[in-house]
């Protein structure tokens, strides 16, 4: 089966191992191993670094305002914008999907309990990961995308984001 895999895609995970750890999983998929973070996400941050954690190398930025990141320096600077301007941006984010229909009233009220109890986590739903790279997929970041496509339909447009990756 191992050689059957041909890339690791992770989303919002946390940090998995040592640096060593990691050198070998990027040399054991070299070009394919990836790992998307959202905006202020905690969970990429933990465990910390002081305990030696690391990430694998590759990252790819889903910055809060819909953008795909994926130069190292554009991706530091989004880091620090979305962390110095966390609380408006989360604000922002939640009013806008509220009024445009992309969330639930419940889960809006849930987002802004984690926002206010536990800050970077609300970052973490697997929805927004979904949502942004359905986004980039249809070209448009205020794209009112259905929620449910084909699998036919998402195989045919996730090429551009294939196409992204592959030439970096």
């Amino acid at each position: 089966m191992a050689e059957r895999v041909k890339g690791v895609h992770t989303f919002g995970g946390p940090r998995i191992g040592d640096a060593e750890f990691c050198t070998l999983l990027g040399e054991q998929y070299p070009g394919g191993a990836f790992r998307y973070v959202h905006g202020a996400d905690i969970i990429p941050k933990i465990p910390p670094k002081f305990l030696l954690y690391d990430h694998f190398p590759r990252e790819i930025y889903l910055s809060s305002f819909g953008q795909l990141v994926l130069e190292t320096k554009d991706i530091a600077r989004w880091h620090t914008l979305e962390a110095w301007g966390y609380l408006p941006i989360q604000l922002y984010k939640t009013v806008s999907n509220l009024i445009r229909l992309r969330e639930s009233p419940i889960r809006t009220v849930y987002r802004l309990a984690l926002l206010l109890t536990v800050p970077g986590l609300s970052d973490h739903f697997p929805q927004d990961y979904e949502q942004l790279l359905r986004d980039q997929v249809t070209n448009s970041a205020d794209s009112h995308a259905p929620l449910i496509w084909s699998r036919h339909m998402l195989d045919s447009r996730f090429s551009r984001v294939q196409q992204i990756i592959t030439h970096m």
